[in-house]
């Protein structure tokens, strides 16, 4: 039997979409996997919506813990502490797989003796008329595959959405995602992960479809919280790669650069909340860079 695969769904109020996304999971040609689904505290329909799938023994239902932090990165270090799995694919509640990503993406990281291998993704949205789905553009244009993978990812020049990656799960820490960011917490796991020079495959076809649709958490951002998490995840990555010991200008340049957008938009906006707290990051971040 070939290895198993955990996949693991966060998932909050999504009785409207995420009977879709697991009809994705049961469609896979690679069929030995286990679905963790973790409910970060559902007040619509999601567990009638549940039952009948429960019945497949490769689906779990868990709830997040009371005593652990709300939101989408507590439910994900829970699943994966859960997951029984040689290789970890986390997907969100309203996304969708090809029917033979699994396949793909593992034949490709057991073929490379990889430890992650990145697919492409590619936004979708539903006719609410006729029901068919509509693609859109791909979820990023940049999949930029010579060079330095870890400065052409920060550059934008190769991106992945959150579902894109097939991991083995040893190389993985025991909390993924920061459990204290609400936003960026993908792009805090995955620089950090190929900070550690990671064998990293890539598959330049799309696997995963990310749905758009008005009760997306990104249609509902307070700037002043998104700037501050989008400016702590980049002063981590910088200290992550001090620690590591990697010198990169073009980085370092445009981690700053990034941090100092983020305070002038907010700046523009007229939204003060979190400002002084970015300024000081801002600034031992420039203390970093300049080290």
């Amino acid at each position: 039997m070939r290895a198993l695969i955990s996949i693991i769904v966060p998932s909050y109020n999504r009785g409207a979409l995420i009977g879709e996304t697991i009809q994705s999971i049961l469609s896979q040609t690679y069929d030995n996997w286990e679905l963790i689904i973790v409910d970060d505290g559902s007040a619509d329909n999601t567990m009638e919506v549940l039952q009948p799938f429960l019945k497949d023994e490769r689906i779990k239902l868990v709830d997040r813990p009371k005593e652990r932090a709300k939101g989408g990165n507590a439910a994900r270090n829970y699943g994966f502490e859960l997951a029984k799995g040689e290789y970890v694919k986390w997907l969100d509640s309203d996304d969708l797989l090809q029917t033979d990503c699994l396949e793909k993406q593992f034949e490709v990281i057991t073929m490379d003796n990889a430890d992650v291998v990145f697919c492409r993704s590619r936004f979708f949205s539903e006719n609410l008329t006729t029901g068919k789905i509509e693609l859109g553009p791909l979820w990023n244009q940049g999949f930029k595959k010579t060079g330095n993978i870890l400065e052409n990812f920060i550059l934008g020049q190769l991106r992945f959405s959150n579902n894109d990656g097939l991991w083995k799960r040893n190389v993985l820490p025991d909390k993924p995602y920061s459990e204290n960011l609400k936003n960026s917490q993908e792009f805090l796991m995955i620089t950090m992960m190929l900070a550690k020079n990671i064998r990293v495959e890539l598959i330049d076809e799309v696997l995963v479809l990310v749905r758009t649709h008005s009760d997306q958490m990104a249609n509902k951002r307070d700037y002043s919280v998104y700037a501050k998490n989008q400016i702590l995840a980049r002063y981590l990555v910088l200290k992550e790669l001090n620690k590591n010991n990697i010198k990169n200008k073009k980085i370092f340049f445009y981690l700053i650069k990034s941090i100092y957008y983020y305070i002038l938009v907010q700046i523009k906006k007229g939204e003060f909340k979190f400002l002084s707290k970015n300024i000081w990051l801002a600034t031992k971040s420039l203390f970093i860079f300049l080290k």
